[in-house]
C-alpha cells in the first residue's frame, strides 16, 4: 500500500512518521508538506501515487 503523510513544512511530523513506517514490508511511504517552503512540497504525482493520504491537521486536508 502506498501511504502519503502530509504536514505543513515536512520538517518534523510527516518525516517522523515516514521514518517509523519506512521498513514495513507491505508499505511504501512518502511524506510531504503543504507549504511552498516545505522541505518537500506535496505534488500532484504524490497524490496520484498514494492509496492512503494521512494529514496531521484538518487544514492540510483542505489545502
Amino acid at each position: 500500500m502506498n501511504i502519503l503523510f502530509i504536514c505543513s513544512m515536512n520538517q518534523w511530523r510527516s518525516p517522523t512518521t515516514e521514518h517509523i513506517y519506512r521498513n514495513h514490508p507491505e508499505l511504501a511511504i512518502r511524506s510531504a508538506g503543504t507549504s511552498r517552503k516545505a522541505r518537500r512540497t506535496v505534488s500532484h504525482s504524490d497524490i496520484k501515487w498514494a492509496e492512503l493520504i494521512c494529514v496531521m491537521e484538518s487544514k492540510h486536508r483542505n489545502k
